[in-house]
């Protein structure tokens, strides 16, 4: 089955695209790319290069959020193997009913 088409609108020129986003989705997407050429270009026209810049900037902050991601995830599983090696450790003196274990009776 053929995917709908959908147009996009970006400084003034409209982009036709198949794309499995939805209408708002790539409306929302738009808007923040008209944004960002604005802020480049404040009461300009936007010049077509200006849309590779904005692209690129997007790139780079994406880049950016994917390496801090993926530093908060490796803290994150690094306090999670802290966390159960306390617990492993605090439940090594207990019995299966968290009843301290008896040296004496374990030794007897």
């Amino acid at each position: 089955m053929a995917k709908p088409s959908v147009t996009i609108t970006i400084a003034g020129h409209s982009y036709r695209m198949v794309s499995t986003l939805e209408q708002s989705t790539l409306d929302r997407h738009a808007k923040q790319v008209e944004e960002r050429l604005a802020r480049l270009a404040p009461g300009q026209q936007i010049h077509p290069q200006a849309l590779l810049l904005v692209a690129l900037s997007l790139c780079h902050e994406l880049e950016e959020s994917k390496t801090a991601l993926q530093e908060l995830s490796a803290k994150s599983k690094k306090r999670i193997a802290g966390m159960l090696e306390r617990v492993d450790s605090a439940l090594d003196g207990l019995d299966e009913n968290a009843e301290p274990l008896d040296d004496s009776a374990a030794s007897g």
